[in-house]
């Protein structure tokens, strides 16, 4: 099988073992899949018009690879790779992510469009929820000492995006915010 630009799970690489990091792959995995559906469908836009590049079209191959590789995590099909949490190609998705989310909640364009902002609204309170766990698992693995830099840095990277996607959310609706900054 060849490999995705996204080492998830055990198929690419050793199996991510240790307890409280697989606890933090967890949290992150159910974001990123919410992350990949959501590019999937800014990417499958394109492509149904006409307007998707070669290297979009190859790049939904691979978040449909990596969709359903998390799949086989989730059922239990597989583990998590080893490098899984180190790895910054989802970046690219929560950075795109966070811009549209920015977008969508601050442009006076988009004030108009109740049925994008409720879809919007309700998906980036899904990723809130979908967080919450996140403060906790984190601190475990800190605790234990096994947040390495390299991992720390990925994690930190995702995190701000999620940031801004929650500061966003909350910009737009006005309620407090429950999960902490990174």
């Amino acid at each position: 099988m060849e490999a995705t630009r996204f080492p998830i799970n055990n198929k690419y690489g050793n199996a991510l073992k240790t307890q409280q990091l697989l606890e933090v792959a967890h949290v992150f995995s159910r974001l990123e899949f919410q992350i990949l559906v959501f590019a999937s469908g800014v990417v499958l836009k394109k492509v149904q018009i006409g307007a998707a590049s070669d290297e979009e079209r190859e790049l939904l191959s691979d978040i449909q690879a990596a969709r359903r590789d998390l799949v086989e995590i989730h059922s239990g099909a597989s583990e998590f790779s080893a490098t899984y949490l180190k790895d910054h190609k989802f970046s690219r998705f929560w950075e795109v992510a966070a811009a549209l989310y920015r977008e969508s909640f601050t442009s006076d364009a988009n004030a108009e469009n109740k049925e994008l902002l409720k879809v919007m609204t309700s998906n980036a309170t899904t990723l809130e929820d979908l967080a919450a766990p996140l403060p906790d698992v984190l601190r475990a693995a800190a605790s234990a000492g096994v947040l390495d830099v390299v991992t720390r840095n990925a994690i930190g990277d995702k995190y701000a995006y999620l940031d801004d996607i929650v500061d966003a959310l909350h910009t737009r609706t006005t309620e407090p915010r429950d999960l902490p900054s990174w």
